[in-house]
């Protein structure tokens, strides 16, 4: 990677943060969605069961546990707060922004080999294709 691709890269993230980590705990918990990511991991650390996920102390197995998991992980690490539940999502969707950037910077390298190889018209319809998310093959 050139030095050029790092800092459109380190641009990239440095404006991510803003939105995603700044002032993380300065709302409450709005949304009854969010009541049950905030109190199911901290119910697992405090009874040790990893496994069965409880909210207000009654079973809740509505939801995949990854999700629980992480959380819980992220409290062991750093305490239990509305922060650090937060903290989870923005760092995923700061590894979802970095993982789009690799894959459009994939795509295009594929395309333009794609284009150079096969003629510029059929480079035209693979790139029109690649970010076209409702294509559908036909027979």
């Amino acid at each position: 990677m050139n030095s050029r691709v790092k800092a459109l890269l380190l641009v990239l993230l440095v404006a991510a943060v803003v939105p995603f980590f700044v002032k993380l705990a300065d709302s409450s918990i709005w949304d009854a969605n969010e009541a049950y990511y905030v109190e199911t991991p901290r119910e697992m650390i405090e009874s040790g069961d990893y496994v069965n996920p409880s909210f207000n102390y009654e079973p809740r197995f509505n939801k995949p546990v990854l999700s629980y998991w992480i959380v819980a992980g992220l409290y062991r690490m750093f305490g239990v707060s509305i922060a650090v539940e937060r903290l989870g999502i923005a760092a995923l969707a700061m590894i979802m922004i970095v993982a789009a950037w690799f894959l459009a910077r994939n795509s295009t390298i594929v395309l333009s080999w794609h284009s150079t190889h096969f003629g510029s018209e059929t480079g035209f319809g693979c790139r029109c294709l690649a970010r076209c998310p409702l294509h559908i093959e036909s027979d």
